[in-house]
């Protein structure tokens, strides 16, 4: 337990550490495009409330927070002094010219002149010339020239007194202040600004090669707030100091996005992605080490105390400024081996490598591991995407972490070390690693309060001295733990770099904590009294406009607020308002913002936002409580300023408007109620006649209409069925007849053509027999030049006779399609049916499915169901589909091995309608022909296989039957046809 003594004597020491800065304060330049004057400024001063007037060549110019105003002298001369009194009095000089700025009744500020060109002409006020410096005495102002002395008092209700001088006055040669932490910021002409400690030691120096606008400073102003406002030849700038941050960027040679940061024996080394720096104190800014000009991933140190740079390049060996290149591969990241430093392992592009002297060798194939590190002589190594692995082994063996070892995630992980134990830090919030469980175990963590969004995941991770630093994925939002607690005082302080996307953070002992990224370089010190911290945030209503063009209240600075004006009333035709705000709590780093609520008006605070204003338009009558409140850049809130109002009703809205509307809209009431009254009455009797004679008619019409609809429906669908079966009728017939002929025609010679090849055959078997006998006496060369004839003859008619028969087969197919199928309709039990016609497909297929080990599987309905159906046409079709079944299962049995089933299933769909559906596992068929196999004459199969007219005879009948068939079927998978039938076809009857 450290005692508050104990914490009292780190905290002095800390401050001894850090009493010299490094880096340079934030700091921000306003131009003439930002403040529209003029760009040379000679003088700057600050009110008690923060204000910062400015002396310009055009006249004075005061920023209030928010906005930038011009105040201009008569004849619009230059302003070359400015003097805050003790009354919070801001008094100005120039060419020939002496003012205060005073405020009208409504607030808005003016310059009051007392010496102008426009009394020059006088006697008593003689052309002074350039006022070059103010004094203030208890009772008066004192402005001296060249040649003159004005004197004026703090009330200025007499003349000023003007007296010539007579000797020569010399300007105000204080060039310096002294901030409340005692480092005192000087001008040095014509070269910026130089910050010294209190012993006189310079601490750094602010110049244009830094990024301000003008080496030539003029004037400094503290502004009360951690700002110093600066008055130069080439505009204005502000730093902020004392801060906790300073900064680095390529105007102190830090080039490119910081991505790897480490302190090695005293020296502090930067990676950028566009190589390794190193900071030289006594310039205060970075050096370039040569070799390294690529990305810098990681800085590391050896166990034996050599530091190690990881690059894009190759792994680099650094001794102070010199660099040596140990390997060229692109490394994303380096560990050593705790019993032999000598060897090193890197994370590189496509895999993890074992450096041994010049020897390296891969040793697992894991992808862009960005972070490696041994704990208890176990390797562990996170990837880019985040994922964990450890190795065991000697190495020989690398595992995947996942769920089963405790991670939530796969990815989005990142692991550290701390006190020789393995924790990890995740979406699920901070782990630890349990050696004998072999899992990740939860640690307590408030990392609910840590999460922004639901889509949250875990970025950066530092530590150091038990301060945790943690962002979020995309680096920004970065938080401060302190033993696993949330630390909201640092968090507080560190909450102006809450928006930037950190891409690297060291951490040390001693507090200071430096933040690398795009932005480059930041210093963050939490000891420095930062002024803009010891502030407490302010907000003020700056002015207040009405229907866009009246300016009711213009207050500038505190001693006159929105809030303790009387809250007033305004006419009904003011409607319109725009209220103007801003907090000089204002942070060079980060924006002030501002939320606002009309209380009357709207239901809830605005989000906060940078904009310092907001119109209400078309307001209605009412009072209203406009309410304002500011978060600095530190997060937080300021007290609310506020400003009640109430716009009037209009006067047709007055009480005894509205007594006059009620006796005029009573007496109209009045007047037609006992009107209508009357028609009523006659109408309600003329109505009732009609209503009833109207009643009767429709009522008749009703009936008559639903009797001739009720016959039309029967006769419309009697006729769409008549109609559907004589187009079929009147197409097959018409094919009939004209091919009938043709069929016969082409049979009788095709037998002629299949019988003489088959009789050719045994001739040709004759011939070779007489050929073999008389083999002697014919030469060897003739005797296999005929076997070969013969051969080949034989061939040719055996190709004749089979085509032969194919042809047969098709035109007697065709013969089948063309032929009457009138169906004679009789009672069927649909479930008998269907098993007969299985068994007859079981026992003709008998060997095929034992072979084929076919399981064929009947789901009959529980109950006999009788339907109209033609027994023999149906049972033909439904076996010409199962007949393909058994044909596709045996086809993908010559194929692959899988277990081969027919399944036949018959449903009851509804009260008028049977499923047939018959379902194998073969081959299936082809998305792009399936809806081609009803078609005549298509068929997947060869020739001497099938016709290609079964489905289509098939289709022929159901539809006959007044049914449907569908099929469904996956290539390689399945084929299901799905058969709905009515149980009481439309035509019970023979087709006639």
């Amino acid at each position: 337990m450290i005692c508050g003594r104990h914490i009292w004597l780190l905290f002095l020491w800390m401050a001894l550490q850090v009493s010299a800065q490094e880096g340079v304060p934030f700091f921000q330049n306003y131009t003439v495009q930002d403040y529209q004057a003029h760009n040379r400024n000679f003088d700057v001063v600050c009110d008690s409330s923060g204000i910062a007037y400015f002396a310009n060549f055009e006249g004075i110019i005061y920023y209030n927070g928010g906005e930038w105003h011009k105040l201009f002298t008569p004849g619009i001369s230059r302003i070359t002094c400015l003097h805050v009194d003790k009354l919070n009095q801001v008094w100005a000089g120039g060419y020939n010219y002496v003012g205060k700025i005073v405020n009208s009744d409504n607030g808005t500020p003016y310059l009051r002149s007392y010496v102008s060109d426009q009394a020059s002409t006088s006697t008593s006020h003689p052309r002074i010339g350039e006022v070059i410096r103010i004094e203030e005495t208890p009772d008066s102002l004192v402005f001296y020239t060249q040649k003159y002395k004005v004197n004026i008092s703090h009330d200025a209700k007499s003349a000023p007194s003007i007296v010539k001088s007579d000797a020569p006055i010399e300007a105000n040669s204080d060039n310096s202040i002294e901030l409340s932490d005692g480092t005192i910021i000087s001008i040095e002409q014509g070269k910026g600004l130089s910050f010294r400690n209190r012993q006189g030691e310079l601490l750094f120096t602010l110049d244009e090669t830094n990024g301000i606008c003008s080496n030539t400073v003029n004037k400094l102003a503290s502004g009360h707030n951690g700002t110093v406002w600066a008055a130069t030849d080439n505009g204005i700038f502000r730093v902020s100091v004392p801060s906790f941050y300073s900064r680095f960027t390529a105007n102190e040679g830090l080039k490119g996005e910081v991505t790897a940061l480490y302190r090695y024996q005293g020296k502090f080394y930067a990676g950028t992605l566009h190589g390794l720096f190193l900071y030289n104190a006594t310039t205060g800014k970075f050096e370039q080490l040569p070799l390294i000009a690529q990305s810098c991933w990681q800085i590391k140190e050896s166990p034996s105390g050599q530091l190690y740079a990881v690059t894009s390049n190759g792994l680099f060996r650094i001794n102070g400024n010199s660099v040596t290149k140990v390997s060229d591969r692109n490394t994303f990241s380096l560990a050593f081996d705790p019993i032999n430093p000598e060897i090193m392992y890197t994370g590189e592009m496509d895999g993890v490598y074992r450096i041994n002297g010049s020897k390296e060798e891969m040793i697992a194939s894991i992808e862009k591991v960005t972070k490696l590190d041994f704990n208890k002589g176990i390797l562990w190594a996170e990837t880019l995407y985040g994922e964990l692995y450890r190795f065991e082994n000697e190495m020989t063996k690398n595992i995947a972490l996942d769920s089963i070892q405790g991670l939530k995630n796969v990815g989005m992980n990142k692991f550290y070390i701390v006190d020789g134990k393995v924790n990890v830090f995740s979406t699920q919030g901070f782990l630890q690693w349990n050696q004998d469980e072999q899992r990740f175990n939860t640690l307590h963590t408030p990392l609910d309060s840590l999460r922004l969004t639901s889509d949250w995941w875990p970025g950066i991770y530092a530590a150091a001295a038990q301060q945790e630093w943690i962002t979020g994925g995309d680096g920004k939002n970065v938080q401060i733990l302190n033993h696993r607690a949330i630390d909201k005082a640092m968090n507080e302080k560190i909450h102006p770099i809450h928006d930037y996307t950190i891409r690297t953070l060291y951490v040390e002992d001693n507090g200071q904590a430096w933040i690398g990224g795009d932005f480059g370089l930041i210093k963050f010190n939490p000891v420095i009294q930062d002024g803009d911290f010891s502030q407490t945030p302010k907000v003020h209503i700056r002015s207040i406009i009405l229907n866009n063009d009246s300016v009711y209240f213009n207050g500038v600075n505190s001693n006159l607020q929105a809030s303790k004006l009387a809250s007033p009333w305004f006419d009904s035709n003011i409607r319109n308002f725009e209220f103007r705000f801003s907090s000089v709590a204002n942070d060079v780093i980060d924006e002030v913002q501002y939320s606002y609520f009309l209380e009357g008006y709207d239901t809830q605070w605005s989000a906060w936002q940078t904009s310092a204003q907001k119109e209400y338009t078309n307001l209605s009558y009412g009072t209203y409580c406009f309410r304002v409140k500011a978060k600095d850049a530190f997060g937080r809130v300021s007290a609310e300023d506020t400003f009640t109002f109430t716009i009037l009703k209009p006067f047709y809205l007055k009480w005894y408007s509205w007594v006059a509307y009620v006796l005029i809209f009573s007496l109209l009431i009045l007047l037609f109620f006992r009107w209508r009254t009357r028609k009523l009455l006659e109408e309600k009797e003329k109505l009732e006649r009609t209503v009833e004679q109207r009643t009767q008619q429709i009522r008749e019409q009703r009936d008559e209409i639903a009797e001739k609809s009720q016959k039309l429906e029967v006769a419309l669908k009697d006729l769409n069925e008549a109609q559907d079966q004589l187009i079929r009728q009147e197409k097959v017939a018409t094919v009939g007849k004209l091919t009938q002929g043709l069929i016969d025609r082409i049979l009788n010679p095709l037998n002629y053509i299949i019988n003489f090849s088959h009789l050719s055959k045994t001739l040709l078997k004759d011939m070779k027999d007489d050929l073999d006998v008389e083999k002697d006496n014919v030469g060897d060369d003739n005797f296999e030049d005929m076997q070969d004839i013969i051969g080949m003859l034989h061939t040719h008619l055996d190709k004749i006779e089979e085509h032969g028969n194919s042809t047969s087969r098709i035109l007697k197919a065709m013969e089948e399609m063309l032929a009457d199928h009138h169906c004679h309709f009789a009672d069927t039990e649909i479930n008998k049916l269907l098993r007969s016609n299985l068994d007859i497909l079981q026992k003709y297929y008998e060997n095929d499915i034992q072979d084929n080990h076919i399981q064929v599987v009947f789901e009959p309905l529980a109950e006999p169901l009788l339907i109209a159906a033609d027994q023999l046409q149906l049972g033909r079709s439904l076996m010409s589909i199962m007949q393909n079944c058994i044909y596709a299962l045996c086809k993908k049995k010559t194929k692959t091995a899988f277990n081969a089933e027919m399944r036949l299933r018959i449903e009851r769909n509804d009260e008028q309608h049977v499923v047939i559906r018959i379902y194998d596992n073969g081959i299936g068929i082809e998305r792009r022909i399936i809806d081609r196999i009803f078609d005549p004459f298509f068929t997947t199969k060869t020739t001497s296989e099938a016709s290609g007219v079964g489905l289509y005879l098939s289709k022929e009948v159901i539809l006959t039957h007044a049914g449907t068939i569908e099929v469904k079927s996956e290539q390689g998978e399945y084929t299901e046809f799905t058969i709905t039938l009515p149980i009481h076809p439309t035509k019970s009857k023979d087709n006639e």
